[in-house]
């Protein structure tokens, strides 16, 4: 169960690092500011 919940985690985290980093890269070449 603890590993199970521990890859739950692990995934949840990965997932989210992705959607925010695409995001980041969205609004970057959608308005570049520099």
């Amino acid at each position: 169960a603890l590993t199970t919940h521990t890859g739950q985690w692990l995934a949840v985290a990965f997932i989210a690092l992705l959607v925010i980093s695409m995001a980041l890269r969205a609004m970057r070449y959608t308005r570049p500011r520099w």
